[in-house]
């Protein structure tokens, strides 16, 4: 296979927080998309995370997390609560895949 075979552009892969605990406090699944793909800076920024660093990591992860339309979910001083943020943060790291949960 050629290497080329393996290059395209990132797509929007539509993601759900489906927990129970946050489904029953906020009455339905909770929605965001991420691209497909990363560029390797992006995987590297969050393998090198120190696992005990959770805000650092939340950062890396906003940065990443977006709506339908491919424009970035938070916006200069926009917070989400607490509870969502952890899930969202572990579907994101679910979703790049295990090399870099392991490592978190």
């Amino acid at each position: 296979m050629k290497l080329s075979a393996l290059a395209k552009k990132p797509q929007l892969v539509k993601m759900e927080i489906k927990d129970e605990g946050i489904v029953k406090k906020y009455g339905e699944t909770v929605e965001f998309w991420i691209y497909d793909r990363y560029d390797m800076d992006t995987y590297l920024k969050l393998m090198n995370n120190d696992e005990n660093d959770f805000v650092s990591l939340s950062v890396h992860i906003k940065n990443m997390v977006m709506d339908e339309d491919g424009s970035l979910v938070f916006g200069d001083g926009e917070i989400i609560p607490p509870d969502v943020l952890t899930k969202m943060v572990e579907e994101v790291i679910g979703h790049l895949g295990n090399s870099v949960a392991q490592t978190l």
